[in-house]
């Protein structure tokens, strides 16, 4: 009876012992059982980013080998995140921007796919479908290019950021083409459905005014910088940075600086609040045309 008992005493140790999640931390014997927390999407993220780091102010070979251990460290997190869609997005977004920036352009296409699968997470879905279409524009697939740059737009509306941009170049792509009116509607588009950036706004109402340049509509392209001009007036008031940095390409609007060439020996043709000609003092007399005085 007492060898069974005592048998039984020994079973019970170790079954206790092997039973899962109740180990005590290695050295502190006797404290109370705990299990490992992941870390948080925010700390895996950051952790990614140092072997990131690692890279900088490399070169060849060693940059490469890097930057592989960067994505492949991104590419975790798709597994130890896979429950948390902003983190995982996040990092399969800044897998595929390190894989198109060293030519693995398959695999950067595949990664930013994979970001629309989180589509609660609209920022990165849009970006990763901008990105997608700019993989296929490259390679001259601008059938799927421009689909994929619609795609931004229906599928991510409120993005306006990558919605302007989508448009920006759907207009590029048809100018292209030599597809005038379909460049034009795009732009229009996004001049009246868009805010921001407003950088990005300019560079579309400089692509329309150049367009109408080039098929010699002068009025159309005054209008059309004037518009830009009126629109975004108040930047040029601005001590903000942004703003500053919209008033200078402003100043540097090619279609602007055009009409002032072609304007130059006649300032009348256009309007002193366009901003393309500034009023000036008063020009003193020439000579006189009329007959000479006796």
């Amino acid at each position: 009876m007492r060898r069974f008992g005592w048998l039984m005493g020994v079973w019970v140790i170790v079954c206790v012992f092997l039973s899962p999640g109740v180990h005590a931390v290695e050295g502190e014997a006797g404290s109370t059982p705990v299990k490992k927390e992941r870390i948080t999407g925010k700390e895996a993220l950051k952790k990614a980013y140092a072997v990131r780091r690692l890279s900088f102010n490399t070169e060849g070979d060693e940059k490469r080998s890097r930057i592989l251990d960067a994505i492949e460290a991104y590419k975790s997190i798709l597994t130890s995140h896979a429950d948390d869609p902003a983190t995982a997005s996040t990092a399969a977004l800044r897998a595929a921007d390190l894989c198109r920036g060293i030519k693995k352009t398959d695999e950067a296409y595949r990664l930013y796919e994979s970001v629309l699968q989180y589509s609660g997470i609209k920022k990165n879905g849009a970006r990763a479908l901008s990105e997608m279409a700019h993989i296929q524009r490259r390679a001259s697939r601008l059938d799927d290019a421009l689909e994929l740059f619609r795609q931004v737009g229906d599928r991510f509306p409120d993005e306006s950021s990558e919605v302007s941009k989508g448009l920006m170049w759907i207009g590029k792509i048809h100018e292209q083409r030599r597809e005038i009116d379909l460049a034009r509607k795009a732009w229009r588009e996004a001049m009246t459905r868009c805010e921001d950036p407003k950088k990005t706004l300019v560079q579309i109402y400089d692509l329309l005014g150049q367009s109408f340049l080039q098929t010699n509509e002068i009025s159309e392209a005054r209008l059309t910088v004037d518009e830009c001009r009126k629109r975004f007036d108040s930047c040029f008031e601005s001590d903000k940075k942004k703003d500053k940095d919209v008033a200078r390409a402003i100043e540097k609007m090619k279609s602007a600086t055009r009409l002032k060439e072609l304007t130059k020996n006649d300032p009348e043709t256009l309007p002193e609040k366009s901003g393309l000609i500034q009023p000036g003092p008063p020009k003193a007399p020439g000579p006189s045309t009329g007959p000479p005085k006796k």
